[in-house]
């Protein structure tokens, strides 16, 4: 059976995504992370799932609200594998988040969980959060590479090979004398395809190489005033794009650019910005995104999540085809038809304010 360092525990409904985003991290960080799959839970696979909690050193419980209502019952599963990683002396770290509180009284064999020393998923200092998890686990780092580091191997072979490839005309024509016929022209045109398909993979799933071939707005841009925003994507696109500056009620700031919008209704900073997309290979990458304007919308959710983002309930009055993340002050809103993204919405004010002004748009 293969070794892990870490095993996650979860509720599918509200520790899905944090339980997703730990798992990518440790995996980076160099740990073997087990991330537990409740539909899993099934016929053999109870024993294996023992199995991976004895050898782990570390045993994650993530709590969402209600995480803990259901370990009344005695068949429930996640109120099992706390009992065998009490039982079995793993390195127990809860992991509270947003909204969670402890019940009133939990079953006397995991009732000495809510004295283990836990953290606080913290969306607002994601980094800082995970940086401190890392101190509380006993695991030492696996011998194999960090999955970062297999990466960044597999991206520099796959690079120079179609670098070669992109070669091969010439070494026919030039260098070997022959000419480039019909069946080498149909596999070089399959081979500009397919690479060109996996640099657009690279980009959408990959946000550090998105920020150095497209980046426009980071995510501490949003903190400055529009103005200084418009500056630089202008600079990048051109001025001719700019379409008109009339401020809608309720902002003091607001520019409008070709599918871009961005405005400040405090002057402080940028309060609001606002992308569409449409299907062409143009871009916009606004910061915290770096999204590409093909992307589905299950890859977008998975970006924003690797920066620190949480799913949260949609607020009312919204429509079915939206999703919602937060980090701190940052609100985003991700809209799609036919499970392709067609708009983003960022927010960057408190709750308090959000909250107002959805209710005045709806």
């Amino acid at each position: 059976m293969e070794k892990y360092d870490v095993f996650i525990s979860y509720r599918r409904d509200g520790g899905e995504m944090l339980a997703h985003i730990l798992y990518e991290r440790l995996k980076e960080s160099g740990y073997a992370a087990f991330q537990d799959v409740e539909s899993l839970r099934s016929g053999n696979f109870n024993t294996a799932l023992y199995d991976v909690i004895e050898n782990c050193q570390d045993f994650i419980l993530i709590l969402s609200p209600g995480a803990l209502d259901r370990c009344v019952n005695p068949d429930d599963w996640v109120k099992n594998e706390i009992v065998y990683a009490l039982e079995h002396g793993k390195n127990i770290i809860p992991i509270l988040m947003r909204g969670f509180e402890w019940p009133d009284v939990l079953p006397p064999e995991i009732d000495s969980l809510r004295f283990q020393n836990g953290l606080t998923a913290s969306t607002e200092y994601f980094d800082h959060f995970l940086q401190k998890l890392l101190t509380f686990l006993t695991a030492k780092k696996s011998a194999a590479s960090p999955t970062r580091h297999k990466h960044s191997l597999r991206v520099i072979l796959f690079t120079s090979l179609y670098i070669l490839g992109l070669l091969t005309p010439l070494l026919i024509v030039f260098v070997l004398q022959q000419p480039f016929v019909l069946w080498q022209r149909l596999l070089y045109a399959c081979w500009l395809i397919g690479g060109a398909a996996w640099f657009c993979n690279e980009i959408e799933t990959r946000p550090q190489v998105a920020a150095s071939c497209f980046g426009t707005i980071s995510e501490r841009d949003l903190q400055q005033h529009p103005s200084v925003i418009f500056q630089q994507v202008t600079g990048v696109f051109g001025k001719d794009i700019f379409i008109s500056q009339e401020k809608p009620e309720g902002f003091s700031t607001y520019y409008v650019l070709e599918r871009l919008e961005f405005g400040s209704w405090d002057e402080k900073k940028t309060n609001y910005l606002k992308v569409q997309f449409r299907r062409s290979l143009k871009w916009y990458d606004p910061s915290v995104l770096y999204l590409h304007s093909l992307s589905r919308g299950g890859q977008a959710v998975k970006m924003l999540s690797r920066q620190g983002f949480l799913l949260q309930l949609m607020p009312k009055d919204f429509p079915p085809t939206v999703d919602y993340l937060s980090k701190g002050s940052l609100h985003v809103f991700l809209s799609y038809r036919k499970k392709n993204l067609i708009q983003v919405e960022i927010y960057n004010c408190s709750d308090e304010e959000l909250r107002k002004r959805i209710r005045k748009e709806n």
